[in-house]
């Protein structure tokens, strides 16, 4: 998968380095929430009612598989089995401790993931999120994956990296309304493709803006075989 993006290693584990000594002071309550509200910010964490949230940025708006299985290892040892794709091309844990935090951003930075600076109101400073699509792409709808708007749980997004790696490039992409698309994909795997998703609980959609329609799906219900015939 072609990258274009730099990511400076050495730069963001100094950052990683610097914020844990921050938590630590927060915890051992040397510093106050006030002090510490700016620090947490820039490093993408801001405090919900009930947890803290973290957000990471998607590198030029694209997953290889190695990072979203590392999002699922995240979500499973840190957070409570599933991240969040927001419609602004970000993802999020909604339930880290703050303890934690360090070491997630310490995990994703092996797979040049980092976290993205939050404003006062839990949204990016700077929205630089590329939100790509492609015509040819299966777009995977997270509506209503995970029990909320664009989550999708652990064992999800290894599928998806499964069949990313399986019938495209490897690569997953963050599209809008939180939606991933799996670009590349030959017409002659479209249909078992779509069975695969459908039977991790993903529901697969037309992009808006193309003329393009989803692969078409086996009938199942007698009524639908019916109408096959009638046709």
């Amino acid at each position: 998968m072609d990258r274009h993006e730099t990511f400076d290693r050495d730069r963001v584990q100094a950052s990683i380095a610097r914020f844990a000594g921050q938590v630590e002071r927060r915890l051992a309550g040397e510093i106050t929430e006030e002090q510490f509200r700016p620090l947490r910010r820039a490093n993408g964490v801001s405090l919900e009612l009930h947890s803290y949230r973290l957000r990471i940025g998607v590198p030029e708006g694209a997953l290889d598989a190695s990072q979203l299985r590392m999002l699922a290892h995240v979500a499973r040892r840190y957070d409570k089995g599933y991240c969040h794709f927001t419609a602004h091309g970000f993802v999020e844990f909604h339930w880290p401790s703050l303890i934690d935090i360090p070491a997630i951003l310490t995990d994703l930075a092996t797979v040049r993931m980092q976290a993205v600076e939050v404003s006062d109101d839990g949204l990016p400073d700077n929205n630089s999120a590329r939100q790509l699509s492609d015509d040819g792409a299966v777009t995977i709808s997270l509506v209503a994956a995970g029990g909320m708007p664009g989550a999708i749980s652990t064992g999800q997004l290894e599928v998806v990296a499964d069949l990313a790696e399986r019938y495209g490039s490897g690569e997953v992409r963050v599209g809008y309304e939180q939606t991933l698309f799996l670009p590349y994909v030959v017409p002659a795997d479209l249909m078992a493709l779509h069975a695969a998703l459908a039977s991790a609980g993903l529901a697969t959609v037309r992009p808006m803006g193309t003329g393009r329609q989803p692969a078409p799906q086996p009938s199942r219900e007698p009524f639908h075989v019916d109408e096959a015939k009638a046709a």
